[in-house]
């Protein structure tokens, strides 16, 4: 399975913007390869300068939350999240505030046994400082 496209449009992007990059990304269909085919388009400006440098030596204050983007498949893996592993997670993370962003689940072909959850969390400074982690969980029946 592929990872989805939550880390560049959420840590990426943004960074390359902070160096004078002008991107923009359009999601036109999320997926999971090679079951469900997604299509995202990036498109990135000629740069008039080099892209300018920074450095990230310091936190950037208190976290101010927690945004975790989640893509499953319809089905079982979208029943999972919601009943078990996101109260967990709340549970986990509950000294913190974490917002949930969930896309629309994703129809697996008729004869797919697969089963997915994506999670993407970014950790929200005020700093525009970012951190990214992902988790992919995958199964079939």
């Amino acid at each position: 399975m592929s990872p989805t496209v939550h880390p560049i449009e959420h840590v990426l992007l943004p960074h390359l913007k902070r160096m004078g990059a002008d991107a923009t990304l359009t999601v036109e269909s999320n997926g999971f390869s090679p079951d469900v085919v997604g299509k995202a388009i990036i498109e990135v400006k000629a740069l008039k300068q080099p892209l300018a440098p920074f450095e990230l030596t310091e936190r950037g204050g208190e976290l101010l939350h927690i945004d975790v983007y989640v893509a499953t498949t319809q089905g079982k893996a979208t029943i999972e999240f919601q009943e078990k592993f996101k109260p967990l997670l709340l549970d986990y993370l509950k000294d913190y505030k974490v917002i949930f962003h969930e896309d629309e689940p994703s129809k697996l072909p008729e004869k797919s046994r697969s089963e997915v959850i994506a999670l993407s969390a970014v950790l929200r400074y005020p700093k525009d400082t970012m951190l990214h982690s992902s988790i992919l969980v995958e199964g079939s029946n």
